[in-house]
């Protein structure tokens, strides 16, 4: 794939995990990720956090320059 669509998949988990987190705080969801609470609050907190450093790992690894020295 192209490093753009992967910088973009990137930037999205992270910035969706971000929002999800800040509106978990104040007791809001996202509709669309209401099913990672339904186990518990600290599974869903725990995705969350994955989603954050997923999306940031990704878009480290998109950018990361990949040619051999």
């Amino acid at each position: 794939m192209n490093r753009g669509i992967w910088t973009l998949i990137g930037f999205l988990l992270f910035f969706t995990g971000v929002l999800a987190l800040i509106l978990m705080l104040v007791q809001l969801k996202l509709s669309f990720l209401a099913w990672m609470d339904e186990p518990s609050k600290t599974v869903g907190l725990i995705l969350r956090l994955i989603m954050i450093f997923g999306g940031g790992i990704i878009m480290y690894w998109s950018k990361m320059d990949r040619s051999p020295y």
